[in-house]
């Protein structure tokens, strides 16, 4: 999967990813590109929904200065090594 985002220098912007907590998989940012900074990240269970539903994860970042870069998100459990999926974004800042 792929998103593409275009944004202004400095301007935070938010990428929401669908991930079921409750089963381990969460999604990570094992590294950032220079001139991409993550301001914030939380987890949104599913309202009311049972245990294993389908919830969202929230990314703020924000870039440092302009350019074109490519953020990759691994959708894995903290003990594997191998993701079952990943999501890449790629960032315009102008």
């Amino acid at each position: 999967m792929s998103t593409r985002i275009q944004t202004p220098v400095g301007t935070p912007f938010c990428i929401d990813l669908d991930a079921t907590p409750s089963s381990g998989y969460l999604w990570s940012l094992p590294a950032l590109p220079y001139g991409v900074e993550r301001v914030d990240s939380s987890v949104i269970p599913p309202g009311g929904a049972p245990p294993g539903a389908l919830g969202r994860q929230h990314f703020v970042l924000r870039t440092t200065q302009a350019g074109h870069y490519r953020v990759d998100f691994l959708l894995k459990r903290e003990w594997e090594t191998q993701p079952i999926a990943t999501h890449t974004v790629s960032v315009i800042a102008h």
